[in-house]
């Protein structure tokens, strides 16, 4: 289980008996090139954490599929960086035309190690799934330069780490920028916390964050019939999810 404290939603929708959301410039029907889709249009070996080429022709979405977010205080790197949430998004395919969705939110103080929380990530990534994460920056430098001459190995990032852990899974790591993941939110009707906003806020924007990647994911590699589809579902499982809390649609 992931350590900290969160919420974990579920449910099971079909997706016949929902309209596709919106047409909206931020999931296009198709993705131009790589270069636009996936900054640099490159994924993380599952065994290494290297980036190695990927197709971006259509294919069908994984039979399971799990977006990660993990928000830190600090950008990974920083000496006092650390992991403040994060939020697990999978993906079911029930059918042709049936997805279950999940949901998982947790929060972290400084009592709670990286080590523990990314053991905890690994241990609720469903077996034979597909990992989903974003990588914030270019792929570190394995080594790095310090004062006096020396070169000392930096730490593994969170996306090596789990690389290492699930060998043999299939683990895409994929750059996608803020405007663009704004916008991917934006196409399935989320409105995700700007610079300006309270703490608060931008410390729970990890799920909405899971939701706009997996969002990308689905534009780029889904034929058109299967990316309706499961976009109807996931504006169909937010309605019920808005329901079940009591909150209102706007």
């Amino acid at each position: 289980m992931i350590g900290g404290e969160g919420v974990c939603r579920s449910g099971s929708i079909p997706s016949h008996p929902f309209r596709p959301p919106r047409p909206s410039t931020a999931i296009p029907s198709t993705i131009p090139n790589q270069q636009a889709a996936f900054h640099p249009g490159s994924a993380a070996c599952s065994r290494c954490g290297l980036r190695t080429p990927i197709s971006m022709t259509h294919t069908r979405h994984p039979n399971a599929l799990a977006a990660l977010c993990i928000i830190r205080n600090k950008p990974e790197g920083h000496p006092r960086s650390a992991i403040s949430s994060l939020a697990l998004f999978t993906v079911t395919r029930r059918g042709r035309r049936e997805a279950d969705f999940q949901l998982e939110h947790r929060f972290f103080d400084p009592t709670h190690t990286r080590a523990e929380i990314l053991d905890g990530v690994i241990q609720r990534i469903p077996p034979g799934a597909e990992l989903l994460i974003r990588q914030a920056g270019p792929a570190p430098h394995m080594m790095q330069h310090q004062s006096g001459g020396q070169s000392q190995p930096i730490p593994p990032t969170d996306t090596q780490i789990l690389a290492r852990a699930l060998a043999g899974s299939t683990i895409l790591a994929i750059h996608v920028g803020d405007r663009q993941l704004t916008a991917a939110a934006a196409g399935l009707g989320i409105v995700l916390p700007g610079p300006d906003s309270t703490p608060i806020r931008r410390r729970r924007r990890a799920p909405l964050h899971a939701q706009a990647l997996w969002a990308i994911y689905t534009a780029a590699f889904c034929p058109p019939v299967e990316r309706r589809a499961l976009f109807s579902a996931h504006l169909a499982w937010c309605a019920l999810e808005r329901a079940r809390l009591g909150v209102g649609a706007g």
